[in-house]
């Protein structure tokens, strides 16, 4: 079994994103203070504090122009919310030209809100606050269950979907009709958010933030534990589980834990950058640690790009920014932006030419490769976006689904009449896309 062996079964309420609204009212004014990681991956003994190269986060380093990112060489796409674990909202295939129509309608109700969507081939799963489905690309249902509200991951190679269930264990389903395969119980569980979860082949990533389970107003907060903890384990090269399908094979790799109530993390095969309160960290792909990057700000959204470079939106005592930095704290460039909409600012979403894309109220930023210039597209009904392999950018903007080109040009792509679409719309190997609405989850093809 991975990780500790208590099994705590209340049933909380989940708040969703609650570390960004952490971040949103963390102060950035005065003596900025540092959290750091400790390694508390042994079961027993004390935690080991760790050493880091130090770097100050400072304006520095030159934005040089990089060659257009390729489709194929991405990670599989589509795989967890914001398309992969380095959450730039990247897919492999091409949305191309003209209207796409409808080849599929599956049936949701007033008690599943959907949240996100990810797919791969012929299976889509919708997960919502309290409910998660697997679908056909049909549209009928081949699974459901509950959930709390938590990131959701597909691994293609071993046809596993993994989540958070409501009694906080890790859960592992089979895509191919949804059955329970495993659970778990991990350091990160029933009283922590998870905000982040990446499942590459056997390796499991997991970050998370303690939530105090009871009216955080009837507390001293300096009594409320801060708590951040971010882990890898292992499931085994091939899944192994008791009677009761307790995960038996997996095992604990590393387990690193910091005082803290912001924990925003992307990663990549071979990296992994964690941001806190007034610091970075960056490791490879173990959570192996070996840079610290130090400000003063409070990270709100991050995403990496292939070329390693960390595309961070952060507060500041002077209001919002985006920040493009290097790994030694470099500011290639930055810029104030305005305050996001509803649902907070969604991760950097990164163009294949580099260009970069920030919804914010009423709009979607685009910055231009290299800085130079910008765009605002008007979508004062955003429910999500991604970059399609053809490197548009593909919208959910009220009952539309919308491409932008570079330059700005909008076109509507297929129509919902009397409904409102509530995720980002998503592309599949299969030649499908995939958007929720509160009624129906739809996929669509291009029209013939």
């Amino acid at each position: 079994m991975i990780g500790i062996t208590r099994v705590d079964h209340r049933i909380v309420v989940w708040i969703v994103a609650l570390s960004l609204a952490f971040s949103a009212n963390c102060s950035v004014k005065g003596k900025a203070m540092v959290g750091e990681f400790t390694d508390i991956t042994k079961s027993r003994g004390d935690p080991t504090p760790m050493k880091f190269d130090s770097f100050r986060i400072q304006p520095g380093g030159r934005l040089l122009p990089l060659p257009s990112a390729k489709p194929q060489e991405i990670e599989a796409s589509g795989v967890t919310p914001f398309s992969n674990a380095a959450a730039n909202s990247r897919f492999k295939a091409r949305v191309g030209e003209g209207k796409w129509s409808i080849k599929a309608t599956g049936e949701l109700d007033a008690n599943f809100p959907p949240v996100h969507i990810v797919g791969n081939g012929d299976r889509v799963v919708v997960i919502g606050q309290m409910q998660w489905r697997l679908f056909d690309m049909t549209g009928s249902v081949l699974g459901r269950g509950p959930t709390r509200y938590s990131p959701i991951a597909i691994e293609p190679k071993t046809g596993l979907f993994v989540f958070m269930d409501p009694s906080g264990m890790l859960v592992g389903h089979r895509l191919a009709d949804g059955a329970r395969i495993f659970r778990t119980l991990l350091r990160v569980g029933s009283d922590y958010v998870v905000t982040h979860l990446a499942l590459r082949e056997s390796r499991l990533g997991i970050g998370g933030i303690y939530q105090f389970p009871g009216n955080i107003d009837d507390v001293d907060p300096d009594m409320i534990l801060k708590s951040g903890i971010i882990e890898m384990n292992d499931l085994g090269d091939s899944i192994a589980v008791d009677a009761s399908q307790t995960l038996m094979s997996g095992s604990l790799v590393r387990a690193l834990n910091s005082e803290t109530n912001t924990l925003v993390v992307a990663s990549r095969t071979d990296r992994y950058v964690i941001a806190m309160e007034n610091v970075i960290y960056v490791g490879d792909g173990e959570l192996n640690l070996w840079a610290q990057l130090t400000g003063e700000f409070a990270p709100l959204a991050l995403s990496l790009d292939e070329a390693g470079r960390i595309h961070l939106i952060v507060r500041l005592s002077s209001g919002q920014a985006y920040w493009l930095l290097n790994e030694k704290g470099e500011v290639l460039f930055s810029m104030r932006i305005p305050e996001p909409g509803l649902k907070g600012y969604q991760p950097p979403i990164v163009g294949f030419d580099h260009s970069v894309y920030i919804p914010v109220k009423e709009y979607i930023l685009c910055i231009k490769p290299e800085g130079k210039g910008k765009l605002e597209y008007m979508a004062p009904g955003f429910s999500g976006a991604i970059i399609t392999g053809d490197n548009k950018l593909l919208v959910s903007d009220g009952g539309d689904i919308v491409t932008f080109d570079s330059e700005g040009q909008r076109e509507v792509v297929c129509s919902f009449a009397g409904e409102t679409l509530r995720t980002a719309p998503i592309l599949t190997d299969s030649g499908m896309m995939w958007v929720a609405t509160d009624k129906h989850l739809y996929g669509l093809k291009p029209a013939e």
